[in-house]
């Protein structure tokens, strides 16, 4: 009896704690506890801390601060504050156990529930500062004067105080009214937070169940049985829709209750500031209002006594105040004309210069604001006479407008010299474009906290790398020489600002590869200068310090998926049609396009028929929207312009075209004989294929690429980026097996990433007829299977065993400055495009201050300086026009002669071309000659043959080698694997051989199977064509991204990852695979190594051990590797350390294989060598014993094979 009202009584003690859900017994929860907001925690609940922590044998304020941060989130920056908080949380708790005994029983209750305020959260009070105003104006008001003066003086500071006594008696009810009502609102929102806290904690208690219940339903979902999947799916997918369906409910209301919580907590904050003004204002006035009080009641006092003692005195007193009265008036008069007069004359012109506020105006106005440097004075004049009311006399004209152009290039320059020269790590981005026939560079770094300074944007000789670098170079010049500074501080300066540049971001264009490359070799020269003691780290270290860390832009990958997608078409649409001209293409007078699609021909004609921007010509946008007006329809067209949208523009209007179509079908059959840009709309729209292959591009465009984007968008490290790849091919590769899938709207991307679902998007998952949508499925899965390839090649470096992949501390650092875009020198080119088509008189020097001032915000950085330093700023720019301007001519004039030698080189070698292909057409023509000796050129085998039995021993290998050369030199023909070729390794072939190769270039006929040409129809695709490109796409894919990832850690220094290549069943023996094994939820990868083979039925079944499990499965895996089931893992050195294995050997009797089992013991880095320990057999003894191989290399080889 007694143990049962203990316990009752310590559970009711608890009451507080477990409202709040916090956990005194800390051991007991082995995972890691929500935090709970420390603003929800009671005087109650912190007693019954205090009353657990005393009844431990441990420190009680060591007890009492584990308790509350393992429970609640305290914001515990540093250890300063965490010592500061265990040495002051026992003195606030006795205060709070000292209130809560004095309080009665009645009002314990109510003092209980308040919040318990932590030391760290208690609001630090600001000091009162008394303005000393009237007292200063009394001291000074209150001098002392001669006899007959006094009185009048008196009488004087008695009526200004008391007109200072009544006004501050009215702001003091006024402060006091809205003091209360700030109190008031105050307990309001204080309650209001409270009831929301409790709210939102049970809400979130509410959401971890439904979770919790998700998750058991899952993990139950899992366990079922392959064979009852189909009976309990639809019972399982009800629940889960329903638990789904609440789960997100709660999410909803959880943020929405947070946002509320946060925007109480700012108005609370607010209100509080406010009450804390209030108050110190109210003390001031209170104080102001005694002290005048009492100095008026002095001088009241002293009054009334002069006036008992002289009347005279009192008299004239009153007569002297009435003619201060009046000059003080007159004062007043004369006081507002005379600020009127000071305030109407503006000085802009000083020292024969213009003012620094006059050049800082200009300057915003025309570099930044995009103002004509003519009409810069009439802007600022019309400001001051209409808004300010001011005439101005003088203003700089058009010159002057110009001049500061260049200045405010000066001052961008000096604000990124002294931005770069505080920073580390930054990276680079750089690019190139072609304007009129003018080449132009941009680069700009990127820092540590996303900002991005531009460097500079000019005109250069040619697109080369090394031209490029050479940009740069002189950019970092002018920055390092901004400041006036003498040549060696530059010169050493300039060095620091490469030496930072830690990492390039770029498209991997040829010229970017090379200018990487470039870069290195740069820094790498110029490191012992500014690094101490670089020469005596090891040529390991040396390397990794001028090594640039060489990163993809994701916006070129959405690009490439585009490029790639048009070349995908291609190829389908040659499956179905061959070589028929279809569509646009059948119609007189249109020829074919190169290298473009037709479903890409149709998107892009009927963006320039209807689009609003589209051929001005023969477009027809106007008359497109009025017919869908007149259908009752959106005249908002899902499309954009080509022009000026490069990124994602196929894929987004390939939806746009399908979602119109039948309004574009039928609008173009009523116009198709007004010009020949509608008919060939009209006509590509009646090809069901290029209309299927909108609907897979659409679809791609809704589920693939634009969450992607969106993801690309979001500000965090860059090799977040890495997951979210592997994710999208691992997507890609599933969806190109089940496109069906994808057709039905059924995909996800990203689960974080939600859809954008419109009519648009709707309009692509509605479903069509059978024949049509297995047309779509065709062109998804092919399309998909292609964009593997290219995903695999462009982001190899940040895949498993990349280059990025699984990275060090030091270079996850390094990497904290690179964007995921390299869309600002995009954005640079757009704003010059704009610039040279609005200043078409401007320089280039000029468009680049524009850029670089308004870019880098240097109007800003300007304006937040200090007068002194902004002086000394503009005092800079201005002596630097004159300079500006030389280099700038002759940079230009170095541009000229750059050309000039240029197209003298090109003239050189077309010259130097038309000799060689002089010299080439005689030899062709000899061996034309001298294939006529032996019958012309021979075709076929059999014609061979003939020619042979024809000729004499001595002419026949004379003849076979003119047939040869003829192929190659004459026809052009690949010389694949040498078969062109007359010698090998320094030998003559013999006859037979050379024969032998001829005829491996004869063309092979091929007979099409007949299910194959019955399915060669305008339908759809052959199945097996489409499996057998499917196929190849695949495999290329593992190969290029194998090559590409190799490449990248070649140059960082690390070793190739060995990845061998299957040709038939028994290589699948002893390698490391990722295997797939089909789910309920789906397809679910596991790694492991094939450890054993047998033969069943004829066909090979291996035997596969799964990691982290000792079982083993016996599986028809040569099915699941050619079905894309199956895939091989990179493997390294720690793969094979350790690990028992069998190692091949060619027999030098008979030359057949003989396989050695034993055990890896030791690996040597510095050779790439392994120490192997052969095991002894019982007929050879002399195989046993120790020895050292590149085991990686047998691996890649397949002659190596690991069997635990």
């Amino acid at each position: 009896m007694n143990s049962t009202s203990t316990a009752e009584r310590e559970q009711a003690a608890q009451s507080f704690c477990a409202e709040l859900g916090i956990d005194l017994e800390m051991e007991s929860v082995s995972n890691a506890k929500e935090k709970i907001d420390v603003q929800l925690l009671t005087n109650g609940a912190m007693a019954e801390i205090v009353q657990f922590a005393k009844k431990k044998d441990c420190s009680l304020k060591y007890e009492i601060f584990d308790i509350l941060n393992y429970n609640f989130n305290l914001e515990i920056t540093n250890e300063q504050e965490k010592q500061y908080l265990v040495s002051t949380i026992v003195q606030y708790v006795q205060q709070m156990m000292t209130k809560r005994k004095t309080c009665s029983s009645a009002k314990r209750q109510d003092f209980e529930g308040q919040i318990f305020v932590l030391p760290l959260y208690n609001r630090k009070k600001e000091r009162i500062v008394v303005e000393p105003e009237l007292l200063e104006a009394a001291s000074t008001s209150f001098e002392p004067t001669p006899e007959n003066e006094r009185e009048s003086a008196h009488s004087k500071c008695v009526t200004t105080l008391l007109e200072a006594v009544n006004s501050q008696k009215k702001q003091v009810g006024e402060l006091s009214a809205q003091c209360k009502v700030l109190e008031d609102q105050k307990q309001t929102l204080c309650q209001e937070k409270k009831e929301n806290g409790l709210e939102l904690h049970k809400a979130k208690d509410e959401l971890q169940k439904l979770r919790n219940a998700l998750s058991k339903a899952r993990t139950q979902l899992r366990k079922t049985n392959v064979r009852n999947v189909n009976k309990r799916q639809s019972r399982r997918d009800q629940e889960i829709m329903v638990l789904t369906k609440k789960l997100k409910e709660t999410e909803s209301m959880v943020l929405e209750k947070e946002e509320q919580k946060k925007q109480m907590e700012d108005e609370k904050k607010r209100l509080e500031e406010q009450i804390v003004d209030f108050q110190e204002l109210l003390k001031k006035r209170l104080y102001s209002k005694k002290l005048e009080k009492l100095k008026a009641n002095y001088y009241k006092r002293k009054l009334s006594k002069n006036r008992e003692e002289n009347p005279k005195l009192a008299k004239k007193a009153r007569e002297l105040q009435k003619e201060v009265k009046v000059w003080q008036d007159s004062y007043k008069e004369v006081k507002v004309e005379l600020d009127s007069l000071l305030e109407r004359q503006l000085t802009v012109f000083q020292n024969k210069k213009y003012t620094d506020a006059v050049r800082e105006v200009y300057m915003d106005l025309v570099a930044n604001m995009g103002v004509s440097a003519r009409k810069a004075s009439q802007v600022v004049r019309a400001v001051l006479e209409k808004l300010a009311g001011t005439k101005v006399d003088r203003l700089p004209g058009e010159s002057f407008s110009k001049y500061m152009l260049l200045e405010a290039r000066q001052v961008s320059l000096m604000h990124v010299q002294e931005t770069m020269l505080k920073e580390n790590d930054v990276t680079l981005c750089t690019d190139g474009t072609t304007k009129f026939g003018h080449k132009y560079g941009t680069a700009g770094v990127f820092l540590k906290d996303g900002t991005r300074m531009h460097l500079g944007l000019r005109e250069q000789a040619s697109g080369k790398a090394e031209c490029t670098f050479n940009t740069i170079r002189e950019m970092v010049q002018d920055i390092v020489t901004s400041q006036g500074v003498d040549l060696d501080k530059a010169v050493h300066r300039e060095k620091e600002i490469f030496i930072k540049i830690t990492n390039l971001l770029s498209d991997r264009a040829s010229t970017e590869k090379k200018f990487n490359s470039i870069l290195s070799q740069y820094r790498s020269k110029i490191l012992p200068d500014i690094v101490d003691g670089f020469t005596e780290y090891s040529e390991t270290e040396q390397a990794k310090l001028s090594l640039v860390n060489e990163l993809f832009c994701g916006l070129h990958l959405i690009d490439g998926l585009a490029h790639q997608a048009n070349v995908t078409l291609s190829v389908w649409e040659g499956m179905i049609f061959g070589e028929d001209k279809v569509g646009s293409r059948s119609l007189p007078g249109i020829h074919k396009d190169k290298g473009e699609s037709g479903t890409v021909r149709l998107i892009r004609t009927v963006c320039k028929a209807v689009q609003e921007r589209g051929c001005e010509k023969f477009g027809k946008p106007v008359q497109f929207r009025t017919f869908l007006v007149s259908k009752s329809k959106s005249d908002r067209l899902p499309l954009s312009t080509f022009k000026g949208n490069r990124i994602n523009i196929v894929f987004h209007n390939a939806a746009g075209v399908y979602f119109l179509y039948s309004d574009l079908l039928e609008f173009t059959s009523e116009l198709q004989q007004e010009n020949k840009l509608i008919a060939e709309v009209f006509a590509d729209l009646s090809v069901r294929q290029f209309l299927a292959g909108c609907r897979a591009l659409g679809l791609i465009s809704k589920c693939i690429t634009e969450p992607l984007w969106r993801i690309l968008s979001k500000k965090e490290h860059v090799l977040k980026m890495n997951e979210r790849y592997q994710t999208l091919i691992s997507k890609l590769r599933e969806w190109a097996n089940d496109g069906a899938k994808l057709v039905s709207g059924k995909a996800c991307l990203f689960e974080d990433v939600e859809m954008h679902c419109g009519p648009v998007f709707e309009k692509l998952i509605e479903k069509s007829s059978a024949d049509f949508d297995e047309l779509t499925v065709q062109a998804v899965e092919l399309i998909l299977a292609s964009l593997v390839k290219v995903c695999c090649r462009m982001l190899a470096d940040h895949l498993e065993h990349g280059r990025y992949d699984q990275i060090s501390e030091e270079l996850l650092q390094k990497l904290e400055s690179v964007p995921k875009t390299n869309v600002s020198c995009e954005r640079d080119f757009g704003v010059f495009d704009n610039l040279l088509r609005a200043k078409t008189r401007a320089t280039g020097i000029a468009l680049e201050g524009m850029v670089m001032f308004k870019e880098n915000r240097s109007w800003k950085w300007l304006a937040d300086l200090d007068s002194q330093k902004k002086s000394e700023v503009l005092a800079v720019a201005r002596a630097s026009v004159r300079n500006q301007r030389a280099v700038f001519c002759n940079r230009m004039k170095s541009v000229r002669e750059a050309r000039l030698q240029r197209m003298k080189d090109k003239r050189d070698y077309n010259n130097e071309k038309e000799q060689k292909e002089i010299t080439d057409m005689a030899i062709k023509k000899q061996l034309t000659v001298d294939l006529e000796q032996y019958g012309g050129l021979w075709e076929t085998a059999m014609k061979a043959d003939e020619q042979m039995e024809q000729l004499d021993e001595d002419l026949k290998s004379a003849a076979v080698i003119a047939q040869l050369k003829f192929r190659r030199f004459v026809l052009c023909m690949k010389n694949e694997n040498g078969v062109l070729n007359t010698t090998k390794r320094g030998t003559k072939l013999s006859v037979d051989e050379l024969v032998q190769n001829l005829k491996s270039t004869f063309p092979k006929t091929t007979k099409v199977p007949e299910k194959v040409k019955n399915e060669m129809n305008y339908s759809s695709a052959p199945s097996a064509l489409l499996a057998q490109e499917k196929n190849r796409l695949l495999q290329e894919a593992v190969k290029q991204q194998v090559k590409v990832r190799d490449e990248g850690r070649k140059r960082i220094g690390l070793k190739e990852l060995g990845t061998p290549e299957l040709t038939r069943p028994e290589h699948l023996l002893g390698k490391r695979v990722r295997h797939a094994i089909h789910e309920s939820e789906g397809k679910a990868w596991y790694n492991g190594t094939v450890v054993g083979m047998r033969e069943e039925n004829g066909a090979p079944t291996f035997q596969m051990m799964y990691d982290g499990c000792q079982l083993v499965w016996w599986f028809d895996l040569w099915k699941d590797f050619q079905e894309n089931c199956l895939e091989l893992i990179a493997v390294n050195a720690e793969d094979i350390l350790g690990k028992k294995v069998e190692h091949m050997f060619i027999s030098s009797e008979d030359g057949s294989e003989c396989w050695w089992p034993g055990k890896v013991l030791q690996y040597k880095d510095s050779e790439n060598l392994f120490v192997i320990e052969y095991e002894e057999e019982e007929d050879d003894a002399e195989g046993a014993g120790v020895f050292e191989y590149p085991l990686l290399d047998d691996y890649a080889a397949n002659e190596l094979r690991i069997l635990s």
